[in-house]
């Protein structure tokens, strides 16, 4: 299989704890660490020919290991875009000389607990009605020059006490 091989379906963006994720895949992934990892969403703009942004940044909350996550629907086990976003992944986190490690996650490979189950099943059958939040998001974008910023890459109910700038830094750096 290679990239024209495979092709993604409709996704629709979804709210959850302040945070706007790009597909159910990354929402139920969210559901799935939320408990033992603290997590960033899109936390880093790698420029290569292109610039490609990970889907992930977590840290666990007692080991306090830390990984760059993408996330891909398992048909896409099998392209050679894998092997690129590792090694693309993993020399930026060389050259910047960080603590993480890069990792990519097929969608068969996330479980969630049965309470979190029911949440993502809640979420999954209204989808489509959040695509309103985000058409008012993308109109204000266009027409504010000072836009109202609705999501964050930090989640907004981490139960840390800490604020977004502290939340951040301890993903990010682990201290």
């Amino acid at each position: 299989m290679n990239c024209s091989d495979f092709t993604y379906r409709k996704s629709f963006p979804i709210p959850y704890s302040g945070c706007a994720f790009d597909s159910l895949l990354e929402l139920k992934f969210a559901l799935s660490i939320e408990n033992d990892y603290r997590f960033l969403r899109s936390p880093e703009k790698i420029e290569t020919t292109r610039v490609y942004t990970p889907d992930f940044l977590i840290r666990h909350k007692l080991t306090h290991e830390a990984w760059l996550i993408e996330l891909k629907p398992t048909a896409y086990k099998i392209s050679k875009n894998v092997s690129i976003y590792n090694s693309i992944a993993t020399d930026d986190i060389k050259k910047q000389s960080l603590d993480w490690s890069f990792n990519v996650i097929f969608g068969s490979e996330i479980h969630i607990e049965p309470d979190k189950l029911n949440k993502f099943r809640m979420f999954a059958m209204r989808k489509t009605t959040f695509q309103t939040m985000f058409d008012f998001q993308k109109m204000d974008q266009k027409y504010n020059h000072r836009p109202v910023k609705i999501f964050s890459s930090v989640p907004a109910f981490n139960g840390e006490g800490m604020t977004r700038a502290e939340y951040s830094h301890w993903v990010r750096r682990g201290i």
